[in-house]
């Protein structure tokens, strides 16, 4: 009996650690401008993918609420966060397309590869 008193501190702090973990999208909601690399990948980790886009590198990262899949994207001027996306969902891989739907869900990406950047938005300091 003294044996289960005594791993019961280890065990519910094993059990608050577990909970405490953060779902991805809460991490990278921290991610503000004027960030390094370094703070972003301790903060979020490694991105899905890492790009260089216009001189610039561009990471991204993509995550699951439920079925749902979603991504945001932090561009980074001279290794500091310049501008963090807004978070985006990707269409699921799930639904039955018909060739009208095909048609234009590649326009829609079309268009959405087009404003590409257009798609980011300053953050503050403060976090909005």
């Amino acid at each position: 009996m003294t044996r289960i008193f005594r791993l019961l501190p280890f065990l519910l702090g094993f059990i608050f650690a577990v909970s405490c973990a953060s779902h991805p999208a809460k991490k990278l909601d921290r991610i503000q401008v004027g960030m390094d690399k370094d703070d972003v990948l301790k903060n979020s980790g490694s991105p899905w993918i890492a790009r260089r886009l216009h001189g610039q590198d561009q990471w991204v990262y993509r995550y699951f609420k439920g079925d749902q899949q979603y991504h945001k994207e932090i561009l980074f001027k001279n290794g500091v966060v310049a501008k963090v996306s807004s978070e985006r969902p990707y269409p699921s891989t799930s639904d039955k397309l018909s060739g009208e739907d095909i048609l234009e869900d590649a326009a829609k990406a079309k268009a959405e590869k087009d404003s590409y950047e257009n798609g980011f938005k300053d953050v503050d300091s403060s976090g909005n």
